[in-house]
C-alpha cells in the first residue's frame, strides 16, 4: 500500500485549509497490532508495542512475539505521518517512549512504536493509546484536529508482586551487608593480629 505523491506547495490562489484537505484525502485504512497485558509487575518495566502494518501484515504481527500479554489486532485510518502517545495516571505509572513519538507511515517498512511502562503503585489503572494524524500544510507538518485512533485498556498490579520484589531487594541488601561485615571483621582481626605481633616483638627486644 502506497501513498500518493506529496501535494505541491500552495499557490497564490490556494489556501492552507485546502492543502490540509488534500492531505487528509490521502489517508488509508491500515491493520494495526499491539500487545495488551492485563497484569504488570510492580516497579519493573514492561514493553508495550504498537505496530502499523504499512508494509507486511504477517511481519507486523511477528514483531510482537517478544512482548508479554495477548496480541490484539485492529484497524486505523492514518496518513503519511503519525504521532503516537501512551499515557496513564500520573504518579502511579512511569512511561518511557523508545525513540520518538512522531514517525512516518511508509510502504517501505512497517511502523513500530515502543514504550516501557513501569508501575509505581499497586491496584488497577488505565492506559490510553492515542494516535494523531499529521499533515503537511504547504510549509510545515501540523496535527489534524481530533483523534484518528484511541485504545484504552485496564491493567493491574498486585500487592503480592510488590511484597515479592521488596523481599527480593531486602535479601540482596542483607547479602551485601553480610559480605561487608565479613570484610570489616577480617580487617579488624588483621589489625589486632598486627598489633599483638608488634607488642610481642617489642617484649622480646
Amino acid at each position: 500500500m502506497s501513498f500518493p505523491a506529496p501535494p505541491a506547495a500552495a499557490g497564490p490562489a490556494d489556501t492552507r485549509d485546502a492543502q490540509i484537505a488534500r492531505e487528509a484525502a490521502s489517508f488509508r485504512l491500515f491493520d494495526v497490532f499491539f500487545n495488551q497485558p492485563t497484569q504488570l509487575p510492580y516497579d519493573q518495566p514492561t514493553l508495550i508495542r504498537f505496530v502499523v502494518a504499512s508494509k507486511d501484515r504477517d511481519q507486523a504481527k511477528a514483531e510482537l512475539e517478544e512482548t508479554t500479554g495477548p496480541v490484539k489486532s485492529d484497524q486505523a485510518v492514518l496518513g503519511r505521518q503519525v504521532r503516537a502517545q501512551l499515557s496513564g495516571p500520573g504518579g502511579d505509572v512511569q512511561i518511557q517512549v523508545v525513540g520518538t513519538e512522531v514517525r512516518d507511515i511508509s510502504a517501505l517498512a512497517n511502523t513500530t512504536f515502543d514504550w516501557y511502562v513501569t508501575p509505581k503503585t499497586t491496584g488497577n489503572f488505565k492506559l490510553t493509546l492515542r494516535l494523531y494524524n499529521r499533515v503537511f500544510d504547504g510549509s510545515q507538518w501540523v496535527e489534524v484536529q481530533g483523534q484518528p485512533y484511541v485504545k484504552e485498556f485496564q491493567v493491574s498490579v498486585s500487592n503480592s508482586q510488590r511484597i515479592e520484589l521488596l523481599l527480593s531487594r531486602i535479601s540482596g541488601w542483607l547479602a551485601l551487608l553480610g559480605s561487608s561485615l565479613v570484610a570489616l571483621l577480617g580487617f579488624v582481626v588483621t589489625k589486632l593480629r598486627g598489633r599483638y605481633s608488634s607488642k610481642k616483638a617489642a617484649k622480646k627486644a
